[in-house]
């Protein structure tokens, strides 16, 4: 913990390490008392904050030294609804940019941790000596709120500076910071992948030109644009790019200005419903799709292992599709079947993942019948063989099996129709063609029900994600099969749909 100690009559800053002095002195700790602070006042100079000794506190030894009145900076940050309060957090915010640009270009080793920057009422500054102060922090483990949570792993220099300085500005304007996962290891691995929400997204209005430099400082390193000419070789370019991304904090200090000259409030700008509901919408695509690649990536990562299996799998896969369609006089066909055989072998092919066999139950020299099935049914084929590949199970379970069982609690991946009724509209075949009507339920995975109005998206951000239920809709359909060749097929398909069953 940092705080303030009278010692023989005079306050200190006290920084308690938390170890007892056996402990203490077994860490071999005594390098402390060596380590340098700095004090930056509000027109640039900069002076050293020595330690002035150890003091044993309630059992633990903690190190002293000159007094300074100010607010850890991540604490003036953490403010809620009142102007007052963001007002100063900005202008501590603005203050604590200057002054680290400055140490930056004075090749002065400081912590960016915004726990370890004590503010004073007037602007001054004073950096804690970092390896003392993080070790309080630590005792009090609050090393990772106070100092991780905004601090990237990679970057050095004004890059790391501008990269800190934008996600306390975030939290500042949104009210939490753009990374918020507690295992460290997560943590980092957000932050160079950059998954967090746009800052205009999370707040409708704000400035442009603001929201492009807190973008440009988050992005993944790996993803940031620069105006090097393409003439240059690769590594010239790239030296250049980070050049451009290392003027951001000096961008950014300037952009802000000094201190008090603009309110927190000022950077927002009414939006009219329609803005916020087209925000709000393109909010929630960005949530889902977000959703999806954060997943992926991460489940790849998981399983590094067996990359070769699955890339091995994935050729096959693609030597098979090949295959398939150099091959299609052996593809699966409707001939010797009935109409109602027909009819049920389309959509028994659901669960099956059998989209050749809907293929052959369609007649394609018509119109594009049944693509959208057809399609999705593809998708969700491949997806399994890869999930296969990757966790040597399949997860997928017919719908009617499920729904015969109980309809009970799964992780599986639940798809395909239950419940199939058939009915003959149209029985008369003299004149090559026949109308069924189906009435059954389509059974899809959870994630692809669509969220009601006003329900939250999930956290795709979430280190745990709970599995959605499977989701039924209930259809009927109207089908029109025709004599084609030497078999019946569908030709034509309407379709009407009852609300969800979930």
């Amino acid at each position: 913990m940092i705080s303030t100690l009278e010692i023989d009559g005079k306050p200190t800053l006290f920084f308690d390490t938390g170890l007892d002095a056996q402990a203490f002195a077994q860490a071999k700790l005594s390098y402390f008392m060596t380590e340098q602070g700095f004090i930056v006042s509000h027109d640039g100079s900069v002076n050293v904050w020595h330690a002035g000794g150890a003091v044993e506190r309630n059992g633990a030894i903690g190190i002293w030294g000159p007094a300074f009145e100010g607010r850890p900076l991540d604490a003036l940050l953490d403010v809620r609804d009142s102007d007052a309060a963001k007002d100063t957090a900005l202008d501590a915010l603005r203050a604590w940019l200057a002054a680290s640009v400055s140490l930056s270009y004075r090749n002065v080793a400081f912590s960016l941790a915004p726990a370890l920057a004590l503010v004073a009422p007037d602007g001054t500054l004073l950096f804690c000596p970092p390896a003392t102060a993080r070790r309080s922090l630590e005792a009090e483990n609050r090393w990772i709120s106070g100092g991780e949570r905004w601090i990237h792993p990679d970057l050095r220099g004004e890059e790391a500076i501008a990269f800190t300085a934008s996600a306390l500005l975030y939290q500042l304007f949104v009210g939490t910071p753009p990374f918020l996962n507690t295992d460290l290891e997560v943590l980092h691995q957000d932050m160079r992948e950059g998954v967090y929400l746009p800052i205009h997204l999370a707040v409708p209005g704000l400035n442009a030109e603001l929201a492009a430099l807190l973008k440009s400082a988050l992005m993944p390193t790996k993803d940031a644009h620069g105006t090097a000419p393409p003439s240059l070789p690769r590594a010239a370019q790239r030296k250049v790019q980070r050049a451009q991304r290392a003027e951001l904090a000096t961008q950014l200090r300037d952009f802000l200005g000094a201190v008090g000259s603009k309110k927190a409030d000022l950077y927002i700008q009414t939006c009219t419903e329609e803005e916020r509901a087209r925000i709000r919408l393109e909010r929630e695509k960005f949530l889902k799709k977000s959703s999806m690649t954060v997943k992926t990536k991460r489940f790849v990562v998981r399983n590094t292992s067996i990359l070769a299996v699955c890339l091995a799998t994935l050729i096959s896969v693609g030597l098979v599709v090949r295959s398939t369609i150099e091959s299609r006089a052996s593809l699966p066909t409707t001939r010797g079947m009935t109409t109602a055989e027909v009819v049920e072998t389309y959509y028994g092919a659901f669960a099956t993942l059998d989209h050749q066999l809907m293929e052959a139950c369609v007649q394609k020299n018509t119109s594009k019948i049944g693509k959208s099935d057809i399609e999705m049914v593809t998708n969700l084929f491949v997806l399994n063989r890869v999930q296969q590949a990757y966790e040597y199970v399949d997860m997928m379970v017919p719908a009617q099996d499920w729904v015969d069982a109980g309809s009970p609690a799964t992780e599986m991946t639940v798809f395909g129709v239950s419940g199939l009724q058939l009915e003959v509209l149209d029985s008369d075949e003299s004149d090559g063609e026949t109308t069924f009507q189906a009435s059954y339920t389509l059974w899809l995975p959870g994630s692809y029900r669509p969220l009601e109005e006003g329900e939250e998206a999930p956290d795709p951000f979430a280190s745990e994600l709970t599995v959605p239920p499977p989701w039924g809709v209930s259809y009927t359909d109207t089908l029109t099969l025709s004599w084609y060749k030497d078999a019946w097929r569908i030709t034509d398909i309407t379709r009407q749909g009852d609300q969800g069953l979930y």
